[in-house]
């Protein structure tokens, strides 16, 4: 167990190594910012003058140097726009952005579980064409479309919750119901199929055959084995949860990382959106580990080595 956390942490430090290189380069990509922090009517030289001093000046391979520097000692270095500590501008919106994903998670297994477990227990049925039909709608519709028609419906025409914003627990029921729109279809059918499998095991035959209540048979042997693969898509759909937010918190006006991520990229503030990206790799790779980890603790049969 102690070797393989300590090759699963060498592992999961590259990967975020890898991330940070990748995200590094890909905003350079994106256009100069110097062109965006200069006033409209800055001649060339003020021009140059102003990248000499944020130091674009320099070749793209010192930059990254200095930066990878920066990122051992976690400095992450100084958002353009609002000239204060990257990171610490990136975790300061991270509770409301890591909140709302907690909600949509918590809400797709509150609803997907439940369906899983009807639908697979009653196979062909009216409940399990319910259930199919709203796997199906999760999965295809688009998280932006979702919202937009949230807002219409919920929020303008009935004026039920609000349309946007963060004040007060019913502003979370419309991103959250967005958010976790994809994520529960996914379980759901997930479920419904590993439950299937399970069900028709011979120890769950012997279990019926021995007389236990179906109740029994479900609940206390078929679903725990059930839940197996549903882990480890959990673990995988917290990622993209938190991927997810960037668009459901742009449309909502959600004060998140994913919306001031979104901003950060419009205005090519670069060092915020790299310490927005590094953090995102470093708590989806721990996800990932956790997830590996109570895959132990739910089947005592596997064993690490």
């Amino acid at each position: 167990m102690g070797r393989y956390l300590v090759r699963r942490l060498a592992h999961a430090g590259l990967v975020v190594i890898g991330v940070t290189l990748v995200a590094f380069f890909l905003t350079r990509m994106t256009g100069d910012p110097v062109r965006l922090l200069a006033p409209l009517d800055a001649t060339e030289e003020e021009v140059e003058l102003l990248r000499t001093q944020l130091g674009f000046n320099r070749p793209l391979y010192v930059q990254f140097l200095e930066y990878m520097r920066g990122v051992l000692v976690l400095d992450f270095g100084e958002s353009l726009r609002h000239g204060e500590p990257a990171m610490r501008l990136v975790l300061e919106r991270m509770p409301a952005t890591l909140q709302l994903s907690l909600a949509a998670l918590l809400l797709a297994l509150a609803v997907a579980i439940p369906i899983g477990v009807v639908s697979a227990t009653r196979r062909g049925g009216l409940l399990d064409g319910l259930g199919t039909l709203l796997a199906l709608l999760g999965q295809s519709m688009p998280v932006y479309w979702l919202g937009i028609l949230l807002i219409i419906v919920f929020g303008v025409q009935l004026r039920w919750l609000p349309a946007g914003g963060r004040a007060g627990w019913t502003s979370y029921i419309l991103p959250a119901v967005t958010l976790a729109a994809y994520t529960c279809a996914s379980i759901m059918r997930l479920l419904r199929s590993s439950l299937l499998n399970v069900l028709s095991q011979d120890f769950i035959r012997t279990a019926r055959a021995k007389g236990l209540e179906e109740r029994r048979v479900i609940y206390r042997h078929a679903l725990r084995n059930a839940l197996l693969p549903v882990v480890t898509v959990v673990g995988l759909q917290m990622g993209s949860l938190l991927s997810g937010s960037v668009i459901t918190e742009t449309i909502f006006a959600w004060p998140g990382v994913g919306r001031f991520v979104v901003q950060a990229i419009f205005n090519r503030d670069f060092y915020v959106v790299q310490a927005a990206v590094f953090l995102f790799a470093l708590i989806i790779v721990a996800i990932n580990l956790v997830t590996d980890l109570v895959y132990a603790l739910l089947d005592p049969q596997i064993r690490y080595s």
